[in-house]
Parts: C-alpha cells; sequence; structure tokens
C-alpha cells in the first residue's frame, strides 16, 4: 500500500483528469503518451492499475493503440510484479481485442500461468470477450478455457472460464463434453452451476448457426440437468430444452429446402 495516501491520490486525480474518450474520437490522442508513461514508470501499482484500466478505454481505432499501447499491456500483464497492474491488463487487452497476433498467446499464458487468482480470472472474462465477438479467435481461445475449467486450482477461475466457454459462438460445440463433465463432477456447487449455464447459453448460440450436429450432445447435457432437483438448474435445463428445440426445428426447415 501507498505510504502517502495524499500523493497517490493526487496521482489518481491525474490519470483520470486525461482526455476523455470523446476527445479522442475527435482527433486528441494526447492520452495515449500519458498513460504509457504511468503503466511504465508509476511507483504506486494502484496507479500504473488504473492507467492499464484507462488504455483499455482508448478507441482501438485510434493509431498508436496496436503499435505502442498492445506491446505495453502485454508486458505488464506478463511482467509486473504486482498483480493488480496484471488484472488491469488483461482487462484492458480484452477490450481493446486481438488487434495483434501476440494478445490472444499472452492472455492464455496468463490464464495458465499467473500465481494470482484474480489476474487469472481476468484473463478468463477478456478471452470470452475476445473469442464471442471473434469466431476465428475462438477456435484457439477454447482448449485453453477448457484446461482451465478442468484444472485450476481456484473455483472461481473454473467458473470463470465455463461461462466463457458457454459464449464463444459455434466454437462451443467442441467443449460441450467438457462443460457437462465439469457439471457433472467438478467438487463446488458454484462451478457445477455456471457449466450447466454455460450448456444452455452454448445452445442459446447455436441456435442460428444450423449446427445440427450438436443436438445429440446437448440432448445427452439435457438428461443429465433435467435429473438434479435445484430450481436453478431445472431453468437451465427449460432454456436448454428450448434451444433444442429451436435447433431441431431449423434441421428440419433446412431439409424440407
Amino acid at each position: 500500500m501507498c505510504k502517502h495516501p495524499a500523493a497517490l491520490g493526487l496521482l489518481l486525480l491525474a490519470v483520470a483528469a486525461l482526455p476523455s474518450t470523446e476527445a479522442r474520437a475527435a482527433g486528441e490522442g494526447a492520452a495515449v503518451a500519458p498513460l504509457i508513461e504511468t503503466v511504465t514508470r508509476a511507483a504506486d501499482p494502484l496507479v500504473r492499475a488504473a492507467a492499464a484500466e484507462r488504455l483499455g478505454a482508448l478507441d482501438p481505432a485510434i493509431e498508436p493503440v496496436a503499435e505502442e499501447v498492445v506491446p505495453v499491456l502485454i508486458e505488464a500483464l506478463g511482467f509486473d510484479l504486482d498483480f493488480p497492474v496484471r488484472g488491469r491488463a488483461a482487462e484492458a487487452l480484452g477490450h481493446l481485442g486481438p488487434l495483434t497476433a501476440e494478445v490472444v498467446p499472452a492472455l492464455t499464458e496468463a490464464l495458465a500461468w499467473d500465481t494470482h487468482l484474480m489476474v487469472r480470472w481476468r484473463a478468463a472474462e477478456a478471452l470470452e470477450r475476445i473469442g464471442s465477438r471473434q469466431p476465428e479467435a475462438a477456435e484457439t481461445i477454447a482448449p485453453d478455457l477448457i484446461t482451465a475449467l478442468q484444472g485450476d486450482p481456484y473455483p472461481g477461475v473454473r467458473a470463470r472460464a465455463a461461462r466463457a466457454l458457454g459464449r464463444l459462438g459455434p466454437a462451443s460445440a467442441p467443449v460441450l463434453p467438457a462443460l457437462l463433465a465439469a457439471f457433472r463432477s467438478d467438487s463446488h456447487a458454484g462451478v457445477r452451476w455456471q457449466a450447466a449455464a454455460a450448456l444452455e447459453s452454448a445452445a442459446v448460440h447455436h441456435r442460428d448457426a444450423g449446427a445440427a450436429e450438436v443436438v445429440g450432445l446437448l440432448k445427452g447435457a439435457l438428461a443429465v440437468l433435467e435429473r438434479d432437483p435445484h430450481p436453478d438448474i431445472q431453468r437451465n435445463a427449460a432454456g436448454l430444452r428450448h434451444a433444442i428445440r429451436q435447433l431441431e426445428a431449423k434441421k428440419g426447415d433446412d431439409v424440407g429446402h
């Protein structure tokens, strides 16, 4: 913790006073250099974390973002000694998206190897944000999220990985067995519930994708969920049942044409 709270407050106010997103969108990119300077050189980790968070709010279309901002955030994610900075760097990269080829590998490495559970949680969240918007990235991201779901020692990270897997869109088809296995056998109730919710979410994502080959897997998952008396699980089962009907109806329409 900072030994000089007053100085910390002034620094945080200085970060907050940097140009707004609207100003940058109008052509003002003056915030980039001071924020980079703050992330890389500020002595207090909370100030560095605040600056990293602000970098994630930049318009990705601003010219320096891909060339200058993303490398700084990747460096902070991988090497900053303080976990709040690494966590905010992961979050910022998720908001900016895969502007360079190094973003997704940096996040998957943090998900697998960072020593602090909050950073791993933020990395899973960032990967969900990227994968749900970029189908080509989702196929790369899914195996790393499955690994986290199956092996992270912290239930919160496993649950976050399950949620992310359910929201990857069409790429979720290969992960349905992993989600079902987590629902059946994870030792933590929160992870099991999130896996059930993710199965429902994955089915909804597939509803418009014409992925009729997943119906068998989803029906198997539904049979398992229906045996659980918990009201939340039964709500997930109802949503999954509806999504399966939609998939089957789409399959019938496709055959009719």
